[in-house]
């Protein structure tokens, strides 16, 4: 008990260690990105501000000296002098979109201004207590942010001296809207704090003529001598540095609202800073979810070795089971031996039949016992590599899929992430419906004979393509795999049209098979999915040299090239697929008599008719001989009509001329297929081709010829059982492209009577 207690405490410790690390590294990821959006965004205000104060720096000096300012303090001042100064600054402001413009005289008195006969107007009113005129007069430059005492609105004051013969005379001033630089732009609060540590500026009003601490004496007093903020109180902020980091930033936080990584911008005023603070929400968030993902993968990690501990105990337990069966056995046919010696002298006859009896019974015993046990782990195994295959390539998808949702999560692009999230959904769904299909394979979940599921041969070809489709794209030292569809005698429709949907409304002219559609994408995945592993197969700039032919059935001159691999250049391997539909009283076999009735194609030419821009006459269509020796053109007839139409080649042997046994033997399938109308499915490369020696063992479970781990050798055994299941049969036949074919017949369904109804 002590042993189990600790050993929980042990793993609870490790999975918090892994939580904790995985939240700390994913919390220092998000607060370093939060900097550089932090500092980026101060730079860039800092230096919006920074150009405005620029902006306006000469305007007080243009206007100090001014003739119409020059003439108005003069004593006496020129008739008409304060109209002019009046009108000159009242268009100054609207043209230098500034607050206002007045002129003070040596008294500190206002005796022109931009409003001027306004009922705020600044006329006659004494400004002497403001710094910026103390500084003026004494001959400097002024610069003061306040409230104005008469508009109640605030504003930076610039300020230059009026000279007149060595004299200050009076002062100029301009005072411009800082304003604009409060407004949210939806990234966090903002503030301009000053020499005491007040709030100037802000983007939250309630923090505007705050101070982020108590004011010295001194300061407070400085502030009600000049009236800066026009008698307002400046309560203090409840601001909280709650850790400060070693870069110079901190987290703050104002009373008991959010968080916030603040740092500090200093700007082109004395004393005045510029102050970021970012949400950290965002950071906090991310770091919970990674922990939360590594506190899921060590609890995961956990479970997988749990299991493992306790399959290998199982293991052991049975095998001791036996060791012990063993030697009991051994034990009783000892004691059996024994028994049977002593009776040995009274009949020596019925000892030898008791012995051999008893032999034989042992033996059968265990026969018996260990075909169980081997038909128990054969069916186990059976099942988890069957489940292994066919989950592989939606588990990749999946993986994909949920790394591309991480990284959308934290674009914040929610949108994409929703449709990834979808996309995840029906990769689930299909895998479910894929554990479903694998029943069949262990005698479960046969497809009824009467089954109303109806599938289009082209939309499930679709399908499949598009799950392999990064398998068809270029590699490196490869070119794309050119993939060819033929859908009627001399046309074919290339792989990227059909998943374009440039030609939909044609391919529901299709006839439809009597299979359910997931089965026979299964069938097309797995047959393409080998045809891609057959290509990958061979190095790319190099020629076939295994020794073994390339096809069972040589190629004539005139299409000899188009099956050789060149020495040079990257290799682009090529699949062919090619449809042939067979009539109720055409023969069963893949290479007809010459007595049968010339092919039909997939899709009428009535459905072509509107795309031949997506169509083009088959590369591997040739015409076919006559039996004086002519050539008919480019329509096929006779016994070779159908390997011209449904695989748009020429020169196939008859049957039972180099093609696999398979067609030959089982009458099974041929019986089903008696009398009904059926399409073939003709799958196609120019990989390195099939050895004649292991043929035969092609369907065999368990049997494969790729690399270990990478095949366990169950494709061609469940794509047989799905086609059994759907009534049809697959077969090995001659390629063409020069490696291997397989050709999958399966059954048409029955149309509706309102279909027949209406056709007639």
């Amino acid at each position: 008990m002590k042993s189990t207690l600790l050993r929980l405490c042990t793993v609870g410790i490790a999975i918090a260690t892994i939580c904790w690390l995985a939240w700390s590294l994913a919390w220092r990821q998000g607060v370093g990105e939060l900097k550089r959006q932090s500092l980026a965004r101060a730079t860039v205000i800092a230096s919006d501000l920074n150009t405005t104060l620029e902006r306006y720096r000469a305007l007080p000096w243009v206007l100090a000296h001014h003739p119409y300012v020059e003439q108005l303090v003069q004593a006496p001042p020129a008739p008409g002098a304060v109209a002019q100064a009046n009108a000159f600054m009242r268009a100054l402001a609207d043209h230098a979109h500034v607050m206002a413009a007045y002129l003070v005289d040596a008294q500190g008195v206002c005796i022109a201004a931009s409003n001027a006969g306004d009922a705020a107007s600044f006329v006659g009113r004494s400004f002497r207590y403001r710094p910026y005129v103390k500084d003026a007069l004494a001959g400097g430059r002024g610069r003061f942010f306040g409230i104005g005492t008469t508009s109640r609105e605030a504003g930076y004051y610039l300020s230059e001296p009026v000279v007149v013969d060595g004299r200050v005379v009076g002062v100029a001033v301009v005072k411009i809207d800082l304003d604009w630089l409060q407004r949210d732009d939806g990234t966090g609060p903002l503030a301009v704090v000053d020499q005491n540590d007040v709030v100037v500026l802000s983007t939250v009003p309630a923090w505007r003529y705050s101070s982020l601490g108590p004011l010295p004496a001194s300061a407070a007093r400085q502030i009600v001598r000049t009236r800066q903020y026009a008698e307002r109180d400046l309560p203090a902020l409840p601001w909280r540095t709650l850790e400060a980091l070693p870069d110079g930033g901190r987290i703050v936080a104002v009373g008991n609202g959010p968080t916030y990584l603040e740092y500090r911008q200093p700007v082109d005023l004395p004393g005045w800073r510029l102050q970021t603070m970012t949400p950290l929400g965002p950071a906090r968030l991310r770091a919970g979810a990674a922990a939360f993902l590594a506190g899921c993968a060590a609890l995961t990690a956990l479970f997988i070795g749990l299991y493992w501990r306790q399959r290998r105990q199982r293991l052991r337990a049975l095998a001791l089971s036996r060791r012990r069966l063993k030697a009991a056995y051994a034990a009783m046919e000892e004691r059996v031996r024994e028994r049977t010696a002593e009776l040995s002298a009274t009949n020596d006859r019925l000892r030898t039949e008791v012995a051999e009896r008893d032999r034989a019974e042992q033996e059968l015993r265990d026969a018996h016992e260990e075909l169980l046990k081997a038909s128990q782990l054969a069916a186990l195994g059976q099942i988890s590599a069957g489940l292994t295959h066919e989950l592989n390539q939606p588990l990749t998808a999946l993986r994909s899929y949920s790394d591309n949702t991480l990284e959308l999560f934290e674009r914040g692009r929610l949108d994409a992430a929703r449709d990834n999230l979808r996309a995840i959904a029906s990769l689930a769904e299909r895998m479910g419906k894929i554990t479903n299909t694998l029943k069949v394979f262990v005698g479960r979940n046969r497809q009824p004979a009467d089954c109303a599921d109806r599938a289009n041969p082209l939309d499930a070809l679709v399908e499949a393509a598009s799950l392999l489709a990064p398998r068809f794209a270029a590699r490196p030292g490869r070119e794309p795999v050119s993939v060819t569809v033929v859908v009627a005698p001399g046309v074919s429709v290339s792989l990227d049209a059909l998943l374009a949907r440039a030609v939909d409304d044609a391919r529901q002219a299709a006839p439809l098979l009597a299979c359910d559609a997931l089965r026979l994408e299964h069938i097309l995945i797995n047959l393409l999915g080998n045809a891609l592993d057959a290509i990958d197969a061979i190095e790319p700039g190099r020629a076939e040299a295994s020794g073994v032919p390339a096809a069972s059935v040589p190629l004539d001159p005139a299409r000899a090239s188009e099956a050789r691999l060149h020495d040079a250049g990257p290799r682009r391997g090529r699949i062919a697929v090619s449809f042939h539909v067979r009539g109720a009283g055409e023969a069963t076999d893949i290479a007809p008599s010459s007595e049968n009735a010339p092919a039909a194609p997939l899709l009428p030419p009535a459905a072509l008719a509107g795309h031949r821009p997506s169509l083009a006459l088959s590369a591997v269509a040739r015409p076919v001989p006559t039996s004086d020796g002519d050539y008919a053109g480019s329509e096929a007839c006779g016994g070779e009509a159908v390997r011209a139409a449904a695989l748009a080649m020429a020169d196939m042997p008859p049957a039972g001329d180099g093609l696999h046994a398979d067609w030959a033997e089982g009458e099974g399938w041929r019986a089903g297929l008696a009398g009904r109308e059926a399409v073939t499915i003709v799958v196609d490369d120019d990989g390195p081709g099939i050895d004649p020696a292991i043929r035969d063992r092609l369907f065999a479970p368990f049997f494969s010829t790729k690399a270990t781990g990478v095949g366990m050798g169950l494709g061609l055994a469940i794509v047989q059982a799905l086609a059994a299941d759907c009534g049809g049969h697959i077969a090995l036949m001659p390629s063409r492209l020069g490696g291997a074919a397989f050709a999958l017949t399966l059954p048409i369904a029955p149309r509706p009577a309102n279909d027949e109804a209406a056709q007639r």
